[in-house]
This record gives structure tokens, C-alpha cells and sequence, in this order.
């Protein structure tokens, strides 16, 4: 997942509540980039970043959402 703002830097509020609705619509991990310039999920399944997806687009219309795949499951990661 990777948000960003269109046409403004985020202030630190609304990091936060990006970062919330990444842990309130099922992330297992949500974290910010290390240059800030977008905040991620990582979901379970494909499904749940889908449904992800839908949710945080609608509750954050000026932020880009896309569920995509990277690796496979985090499980191999954490």
C-alpha cells in the first residue's frame, strides 16, 4: 500500500490518522517511508488489502490507495 497526498506534504496529524486506518482496516504492519514520502500496509491476503483499499479511498479521498503484491505472504518477512 502507499499513500500520498496529492499536491501538499502531510502534516504529522494526518499521518497519524492515515497510519490508524491502515491498523483499523486490518494491516498486520503500517509504517511510513523512510523519506516520509508515503505511508504502507501489509495484509494477510490479497483480499483484506483489497478490501483495504476500498475502505481507506473512501475515508481518504485525496490520498492515492493501491493494493498490490509484492513478495508474497509477510509471513516470510516478520
Amino acid at each position: 500500500w502507499t499513500l500520498a497526498e496529492k499536491g501538499r506534504p502531510l502534516s504529522l496529524p494526518e499521518i497519524a490518522d492515515i497510519l490508524d486506518s491502515l491498523k483499523h482496516s486490518g494491516a498486520c504492519l503500517a509504517r511510513m517511508s523512510g523519506s516520509g514520502s508515503a505511508c504502507f500496509g501489509c495484509f494477510d491476503t490479497a483480499e483484506n488489502a483489497q478490501n483495504a483499499e476500498k475502505e481507506i479511498q473512501a475515508s481518504h479521498p485525496g490520498c492515492w490507495v493501491r493494493a498490490v503484491t509484492l513478495n508474497g505472504p509477510i509471513r516470510r518477512f516478520l
